[in-house]
């Protein structure tokens, strides 16, 4: 199992609106279903349904995909998610 942490941070000094980080999963690699996890820490992150029912994030397509989240100026929004390799 491999586990993806992408970071992204708003270093300017106004209010991000509409974030959306999206990432697709490896070619000779398959998604673990249920591994999503959000948050502006990795001690703060929180599990998040594959679905995009608003939830922050979600599986779409082969990649998981945020909810177009706002990110104040100096904030985090960290998204993990886990892969198998084939």
């Amino acid at each position: 199992v491999l586990t993806y942490t992408v970071t992204a941070t708003n270093i300017g000094t106004g209010v991000g609106t509409s974030i959306v980080i999206s990432d697709i999963i490896p070619q000779f690699t398959t998604y673990v279903p249920g591994s999503i996890k959000t948050g502006a820490t990795l001690a703060t992150l929180v599990a998040r349904t594959d679905v995009n029912d608003g939830d922050g994030a979600h599986y779409e397509n082969g990649a998981v995909v945020t909810n177009g989240a706002a990110l104040g100026a100096g904030g985090i929004l960290i998204v993990q998610f886990q892969v198998t390799i084939d």
